[in-house]
């Protein structure tokens, strides 16, 4: 699954487009042109969402793995497989 969200450091307004190319319950992993941190905390927005806080949990080049500050509710994330996996 491949989702293009938009992402921005917790207290920035500036977003960048990142694209999620793997989404757990627990979190997702990202790719963006952008340098983030471990343990740096971020928003991500994936559209028909608001907006989720989560941590930067490790990078690798410009690949990144983020863990949500709140797991999602199982019905959205069946939700975002459901809208998402035809992509």
């Amino acid at each position: 699954m491949k989702v293009s969200a938009t992402l921005r450091e917790l207290g920035s307004s500036s977003k960048f487009e990142v694209q999620i190319e793997d989404l757990s319950l627990l979190g997702f992993r990202c790719s963006t042109g952008f340098r983030l941190q471990p343990g740096q905390t971020v928003v991500v927005t994936i559209p028909s969402l608001g907006p989720l806080e989560a941590r930067v949990a490790w990078a690798d080049g410009y690949n990144y793995g983020c863990q949500f500050d709140r797991a999602l509710h199982v019905a959205v994330f069946d939700h975002l497989v459901a809208k998402y996996r035809k992509r």
